[in-house]
């Protein structure tokens, strides 16, 4: 009888081995917001690259720095998911100011707040990982734009 990981580690392997062959691993993931009632813990994550690419134009996250003489360096991350769902945090915490300066295009990125009450960060997490979905260049998606306006 074969252990329950054992079985884990065939499958995957069956599955990469039935893969086609490719320069890497890709993987899309779409922003996600959660929000639960008043007093609770809502979420928001997804990659900089797959909102970027998406078609809709709705989905968006990221965070912006902001720096200002006499004050605490800070960061408010932002998202909105395909549905127009929107969250926003704001932290002066230095190891959550660090994490939103190491953004890339490429990122993943969630954080969480207290729904209902203060918008401080509670949490917050960033990945930079070779199969996160890259940034696409701006022309490839530019059939009836004229400019940057929306993306």
């Amino acid at each position: 009888m074969t252990s329950p990981i054992g079985q884990f580690v065939a499958v995957c392997a069956l599955t990469v081995a039935a893969s086609p062959a490719s320069a890497g691993l890709r993987s899309p993931v779409p922003v996600s917001v959660y929000i639960g009632g008043a007093q609770q813990i809502a979420n928001a994550s997804g990659s900089l690259g797959t909102a970027s690419n998406s078609a809709d134009r709705k989905p968006y996250i990221g965070c912006t720095i902001i720096a200002r003489p006499g004050s605490a360096t800070s960061a408010i991350c932002e998202a909105s998911d395909a549905n127009g769902q929107t969250l926003s945090c704001t932290t002066t915490k230095p190891d959550y100011v660090a994490l939103a300066k190491s953004l890339r295009e490429d990122s993943y990125l969630t954080f969480e707040r207290l729904w209902g009450a203060s918008d401080e960060c509670l949490a917050m997490g960033v990945q930079n990982k070779s199969w996160l979905d890259n940034k696409t260049p701006w022309p490839a998606f530019s059939e009836g734009r004229t400019s940057g306006a929306g993306r």
